[in-house]
């Protein structure tokens, strides 16, 4: 009998969970977007939302730029000011963006906290 741990799952070959279909129709959807989306995975802790945003990242790279991004650690840490800096700033990273603009952002997001 195998049970289930909370070490996250990386690749779609190691799905515990039996939800390949899942993350093939969410990452088709996503591919065939037409237009910029943002996409909420929520859920119980422990419900393998992780697991999902990792199997699901590993189906669209290399096709287009996942932007990872958790939320929770700006609310946990009374951070909300900082939360939309450091997105923008995570997402010139992602496209490369010059260090100027990035650098920009930090210093913004500094006179934010």
């Amino acid at each position: 009998m195998k049970g289930y741990t909370d070490i996250p799952v990386e690749l779609i070959k190691d799905d515990i969970m039996d939800v390949r279909v899942y993350i093939e129709s969410l990452s088709e959807f996503i591919l065939g977007c037409e237009t910029p989306m943002t996409i909420a995975i929520q859920g119980d802790w422990g419900s393998g939302k992780t697991s999902m945003m990792n199997m699901i990242k590993q189906a669209i790279t290399g096709k287009i730029v996942p932007i990872w991004f958790n939320t929770w650690q700006y609310s946990q840490f009374e951070m909300a000011s900082y939360l939309s800096i450091s997105l923008l700033s995570n997402f010139l990273e992602k496209i490369g963006a010059e260090e100027e603009s990035q650098n920009f952002l930090r210093s913004i997001a500094k006179g934010a906290i």
